[in-house]
């Protein structure tokens, strides 16, 4: 987290193409209704959002919609952060800069290598000073499993302490009991990649203490606010206006209005199996069972048991490796694992043996038939 205070970044989102597509608000999960003053001509108008919880307004963005028009609002936000720095030390092997993980920038990436860690992931932290945290938010990029294990050690007095032993993970959100420290180490374990947008570590008074955003209103118009996105909600940027105010202009503070669970919101399932993407065992094959026989983390259909480079359920022999698939008769069932082949010649041995016999007793008739012929 840099030192800022009161920094300005912008997120645009601007014409929907159609109104009715409610899958762009669905992954909102909660929504306001601010309180619109009259006025005469477009106005640049500010809400303030409290103390955030966790930064998922910060993660993805909010969308400013007009309650009966066809547009989500460009806008611009303004941050009040706390005053302390979190650099990373030292990580497990990365896709990404290390840097994108403490940035406070959530459009960047960083991704643990799962190739190269062998499903075991750690970072290690330090805050420019001692924080007193209780607990941390994990930001995962979007399409994105949790890990399904977690642990968290802090550097107290020079020696490392654990504040939460390994243990399965729920939810974004980790909480833990209050512990004052910089240095904070943070391990993983993963069975899917890992790409994170960020992680932030939270404490009273620590981080947040509240976040503000301006748009460019049209007068007589009402606007709803949808924020807490679990994911991109896929609604295009367009052309944004200047939303800084002139000389001796100034922007119209209005009421935020009453925080309103989102009645469209529907947690993200990439693979529509009806198990939410940070708690689905297979992102991106649907699998309701949720089947894991080896207990690893990963679920069977995206497991793969032979180590052959093919999940198993686009494997023809899920426990033989065979990485050219094979299957000659073209039953489904690799040739190496195929004990009853379909083809009639295996599934009889003897079949080409007694072929060749009969083909080989006409052959002498015939020569017979011949040879009498010409006799005669």
């Amino acid at each position: 987290m840099k030192i800022k205070l009161f920094v300005l970044s912008f997120f645009l989102f601007s014409t929907v193409a159609f109104a009715g597509s409610m899958d762009s608000y669905s992954v909102f999960k909660t929504r306001y209704e601010p309180v619109m003053p009259e006025f005469v001509v477009p106005t640049l108008v500010e809400v303030t959002f409290p103390s955030l919880g966790f930064p998922s307004v910060q993660k993805l963005g909010i969308a400013i919609v007009e309650s009966e028009g066809l547009s989500s609002q460009p806008w611009r936000s303004l941050t009040n952060y706390a005053q302390f720095q979190t650099k990373t030390l030292d990580t497990s092997a990365l896709i990404g800069k290390s840097e994108a993980l403490v940035d406070d920038d959530y459009r960047t990436v960083a991704e643990f290598d799962l190739d190269k860690d062998d499903g075991f992931a750690y970072m290690i932290v330090e805050t420019s000073k001692e924080i007193e945290a209780s607990y941390l938010y994990l930001s995962l990029d979007d399409f994105v499993a949790l890990p399904y294990e977690f642990a968290l050690s802090a550097e107290v007095e020079g020696n490392w302490k654990t504040v939460v032993a390994q243990n399965k993970l729920r939810s974004e959100r980790i909480n833990f009991p209050s512990t004052v420290a910089s240095k904070w180490k943070l391990e993983f374990w993963h069975s899917q990649p890992l790409r994170l947008r960020g992680i932030d570590l939270f404490g009273e008074g620590e981080f947040v203490s509240g976040r503000s955003f301006v748009w460019l209103a049209k007068p007589g118009v009402k606007y709803k606010i949808y924020s807490d996105a679990e994911a991109f909600s896929g609604l295009k940027v367009g052309e944004s206006p200047n939303l800084y105010p002139e000389k001796d202009e100034e922007i119209l503070a209005i009421d935020l209005g009453e925080e309103i669970p989102n009645e469209l919101y529907r947690a993200p399932d990439a693979d529509k199996d009806g198990i939410a993407d940070k708690l689905d065992n297979c992102v991106h094959l649907s699998n309701f069972e949720q089947g894991d026989l080896d207990k690893d983390g990963k679920g069977d259909v995206c497991d793969d048991d032979d180590r052959d480079g093919i999940m198993n359920s686009k494997d023809n022999c899920p426990n033989d490796a065979n990485k050219r698939q094979k299957d000659e008769d073209g039953d489904g069932i690799g040739d190496v694992c195929d004990d009853e082949e379909s083809r009639i010649t295996e599934k009889f041995t003897w079949l080409p043996w007694a072929t060749m016999g009969v083909v080989s007793m006409i052959l002498v008739i015939v020569m017979i038939g011949i040879f009498r012929k010409h006799e005669s």
